[in-house]
C-alpha cells in the first residue's frame, strides 16, 4: 500500500514538474464575445487558471418589422453594440491532454444602445399607432443585462510545433446574462402632448415588450472563439 501511494505521489509530482516547464501562457483570440487577450497559469497537466478580456464595437442599421402591411412606415434603427467583458476561468483536463472542461465567471460590461427615427414624411407606425416625425422625434433605447454571470464550456489546446510552445486554442460555451431590461424614451412632442401623450407612452411600452420578447433568446450568451497562444 505504501509503495502504491509513493508511486501515485511520484506520478503527480512528475506531472506538475512537466507542466511547470512552461506554466505561463499568453494568447489572443476572436469570437462571439469579441477580440480577446488572455493570460493563464498551468499548475499541472490537469489544472489551469486563466483570465481574459474581450472587446469589440459594432454598428448595425436596420428597419423595423412591417406589422401593418403599409410600406415604408417603419422606424429606422441605428444600433451600437459595445462588447467589454472580463473572465476568470478554471480549466480541467480530465485526461491530461488537449481537451478541457472550463468553468468560471464573467464580468459583463457589454453595452447595447439603439436610436430609432422616422424617415417617412407621412409618419411611422409605433405600437399599432401612426405618429408624425415631429411627434416621434428620436427614440432612444437602452438595453441592460446582468453585470455578473457564470460560465461553462469546453475547449481544446492543440500544440502547433514539436516544442509545444505555440498552441491553437478553441472554446465553445456560454454564460448567463439574464433577461434584458429595456427602456425606450422619445424626445418628440407626442410624449408630453395633452392629446397624444397617453397613446405615445403606451406605444413605446408596447415596443419595449416586443423587443424584450425578441431578446429572450439571449438570456444565455453563446461563446465560440478561436485563438493562438504561446507557452513560456
Amino acid at each position: 500500500m505504501k509503495r502504491l501511494s509513493l508511486a501515485v505521489l511520484i506520478c503527480l509530482f512528475g506531472a506538475a514538474v512537466q507542466a511547470a516547464d512552461k506554466p505561463l501562457e499568453a494568447g489572443i483570440n476572436a469570437g462571439t464575445n469579441g477580440l480577446g487577450l488572455e493570460l493563464s497559469y498551468r499548475f499541472s497537466d490537469y489544472l489551469r487558471v486563466r483570465g481574459n478580456y474581450h472587446f469589440y464595437d459594432l454598428d448595425i442599421d436596420t428597419d423595423a418589422e412591417d406589422n401593418n402591411g403599409v410600406p415604408n412606415d417603419e422606424l429606422r434603427y441605428s444600433s451600437e453594440l459595445q462588447l467589454s467583458n472580463f473572465g476568470l476561468l478554471a480549466d480541467w483536463y480530465p485526461w491530461g491532454g488537449v481537451f478541457r472542461v472550463s468553468g468560471g465567471a464573467v464580468l459583463n460590461d457589454n453595452d447595447f444602445s439603439v436610436e430609432a427615427s422616422c424617415d417617412n414624411p407621412s409618419g411611422c407606425e409605433v405600437g399599432g399607432n401612426n405618429f408624425s416625425r415631429t411627434e416621434l422625434g428620436t427614440i432612444s433605447t437602452d438595453i441592460d443585462v446582468e453585470d455578473f454571470g457564470p460560465y461553462l464550456g469546453i475547449g481544446w489546446d492543440k500544440p502547433l510545433d514539436v516544442t509545444r510552445s505555440w498552441i491553437l486554442t478553441f472554446d465553445i460555451g456560454a454564460y448567463y446574462q439574464g433577461s434584458p431590461d429595456i427602456e425606450m424614451t422619445s424626445n418628440g412632442s407626442c410624449v408630453n402632448s395633452a392629446l397624444l401623450g397617453a397613446a405615445c407612452r403606451s406605444a413605446l411600452e408596447e415596443e419595449e415588450n416586443e423587443l424584450e420578447d425578441e431578446l429572450e433568446d439571449f438570456v444565455i450568451y453563446p461563446v465560440i472563439s478561436l485563438g493562438i497562444a504561446y507557452r513560456f
